[in-house]
């Protein structure tokens, strides 16, 4: 999954197999820790405070520097990462265009650090505080005639390649059946996102712990939304104590024996007040694009266009009840 290029950034540590969440942060712009590169920064911040006794860290090349692979093995933290030509302390013997044939690939170590180059059908980098540069393991790749050949790869790569992809994973299960919503109030957006991930998380929580391990993810879903909604059945009617009043009255003219002239009244009580804020238009933002106004019908109870959505809102849909 490539990154989303616009929007807001978050930074999340999330576990490879599920895509459990463990920490997440949202970027909110340079630190003033000049010691720190941003990636460096991002995965120190998300790791502080948790326990990664037998666990490995894998990140890719916009967090890979060798000051951090240094700086996360003093904390006995293993950690392997895509890494770029360019960054400082990168060998220079790795940088010279030697021609390797596919599945060769050459290492340098120093310091408890391995930078690892491996010739597929392009070159890859490798940076790790962990692996053994000279371990190996074999992998299946397409020749050109269409048949699979096995060739070598470093066993760095090839971890890296299987546990790389936790975050790529809880995007995926948001993306499912999503929260998200589109809205003009920006905080909304971030709210929806975190919300997904508030069930993403729940649901491989709930999973691991209960029996009930064959519950589809759309049915969880509902669980939860019948629990927070509970017995809630309407929205509140928004509008001033008098028009309260005159909404019971106007039930009660509708029980009348007279039909047509409780239909009137009915009618008459759909009248436009105005309020203080501006809410999105019932009529005209479900189908078009979202227009704010603060004119409500005091009887719906709903926020409409007084021009043309007003009455057209009640020719559609209040006539057909």
């Amino acid at each position: 999954m490539k990154p989303t290029k616009r929007g807001y950034k978050v930074w999340v540590l999330a576990e490879s197999t599920t895509g459990y969440v463990y920490n997440f942060e949202i970027y909110a712009g340079k630190t003033t820790e000049r010691y720190l590169s941003l990636g460096e920064h991002v995965v120190l911040s998300l790791i502080d405070g948790i326990n990664l006794k037998n666990r490995q860290l894998f990140f890719d090349s916009y967090f890979t520097s060798f000051i951090l692979l240094y700086k996360l093995r003093k904390k006995k933290i293993s950690a392997t990462g895509t890494v770029r030509s360019d960054r400082k302390y990168f060998p220079i013997e790795l940088k010279k265009g030697e021609a390797l044939e596919r599945g060769d690939f050459r290492y340098l170590s120093a310091n408890g650090i391995s930078v690892i180059k491996w010739m597929d059908k392009k070159e890859v980098l490798v940076a790790s505080n962990y692996f053994d540069p000279e371990e190996s393991s074999e992998v299946t790749r397409r020749r050109k005639d269409g048949c699979g050949q096995q060739i070598s790869s470093p066993l760095a790569i090839v971890e890296y390649n299987k546990y790389m992809g936790g975050v790529n994973l809880l995007h995926q299960k948001i993306k499912y059946y999503t929260i998200d919503r589109k809205s003009k109030r920006n905080w909304m957006r971030i709210f929806f996102h975190f919300l997904g991930m508030s069930v993403v998380n729940s649901f491989i929580y709930y999973k691991d712990l209960s029996d009930s391990s064959n519950i589809s993810t759309v049915k969880y879903i509902s669980y939860i939304s019948t629990a927070l909604i509970g017995s809630y059945c309407s929205r509140k009617r928004i509008g001033r104590p008098l028009a309260r009043s005159n909404q019971k009255k106007i039930r009660i003219e509708k029980s009348s024996s007279d039909s047509e002239d409780s239909e009137k009244v009915r009618l008459l009580a759909h009248l436009p007040d105005v309020i203080s804020t501006y809410r999105r238009c019932a009529y005209c933002s479900a189908k078009e694009k979202e227009k704010r106004t603060n004119v409500i019908c005091v009887f719906c109870g709903v926020c409409l266009c007084v021009k043309k959505c007003f009455s057209l809102y009640h020719q559609n849909y209040v006539h057909q009840q």
